[in-house]
């Protein structure tokens, strides 16, 4: 029923013509329900959530989804989650940005991932966990399609040549979220820190040892620049209690995933 209410409220708006100032209705001629399945239209999980500007009430949702369900992690909203990520560090500066420049490429993997299981195995994988799981099953975890030329004849899908898996590349978002939890977490503890020591030392615990020489020094340089506490929470429109929140949300995602890759002995990917 709501789904078929749904798509009649999208038809109308497709066949309506444009209000100018002039036309608009009365306020007792607005429709109750399109009201409402407007307003679940604009708090959709978008794809195209990255190019919107970044919303942190947008972001605390997506996050407490998530963490609402950490066992079976919605990959799309989880998706939508990492381009909202990306539009807050644009909010940080450019060298914030640039150093977290690789989240929205790792978020398209996931995306396409979700198409590759329907069209060569038409299984429709709703979850971030159901796809570790298939490819720990059909042994895909470690490929990475830079490094899958090598696949050639004994590939075993014609895939594999350019894919790579759901399993590592979470396993780098979740290096990700490891960051976002420890630089959240020391910001809102100490709010006399300056936010740029905060990033060091989080990025030199989560994601440093996971980089190369030439990544962690170009990484350093986005971490001395990050702005101060101020524009930050200006900047995204974030209250400490906000901090607070979904730091509480990211935490129980991890929490999860570690479990299922330690579990699977993939966590070394």
């Amino acid at each position: 029923m709501f789904n078929r209410q749904k798509q009649q409220f999208k038809e109308m708006v497709e066949k309506a013509e444009p209000i100018t100032t002039a036309e608009q209705p009365d306020e007792q001629e607005v429709n109750p329900e399109a009201q409402e399945e407007a307003q679940i239209e604009s708090t959709d999980y978008s794809y195209a959530a990255y190019e919107q500007e970044f919303s942190g009430e947008r972001w605390i949702q997506q996050l407490k989804s998530l963490a609402e369900n950490p066992e079976k992690l919605d990959t799309q909203i989880y998706v939508s989650m990492l381009f909202e990520c990306t539009n807050m560090l644009k909010k940080w500066g450019s060298a914030m940005y640039m150093a977290f420049s690789d989240i929205s490429s790792k978020a398209s993997i996931l995306k396409r991932n979700i198409d590759v299981y329907k069209h060569e195995f038409q299984e429709t994988h709703e979850s971030l966990q159901q796809t570790i799981l298939k490819e720990i099953e059909l042994k895909l975890t470690t490929l990475c399609a830079e490094k899958n030329k090598h696949q050639g004849k004994n590939a075993r899908f014609a895939f594999e040549a350019t894919y790579t898996s759901t399993s590592r590349t979470v396993l780098r978002t979740l290096w990700f979220l490891d960051f976002l939890s420890m630089f959240f977490a020391m910001a809102n503890k100490d709010r006399t820190v300056h936010l740029s020591h905060c990033a060091k030392e989080a990025y030199a615990q989560c994601l440093g040892p996971h980089h190369t020489w030439v990544v962690r020094q170009a990484a350093k340089v986005g971490m001395y620049a990050c702005p101060g506490r101020e524009v930050i929470l200006e900047s995204t429109k974030l209250s400490y209690e906000n901090i607070s929140e979904l730091t509480e949300y990211v935490d129980k995602i991890r929490a999860s995933l570690w479990e299922l890759f330690k579990a699977k002995k993939i966590d070394n990917l």
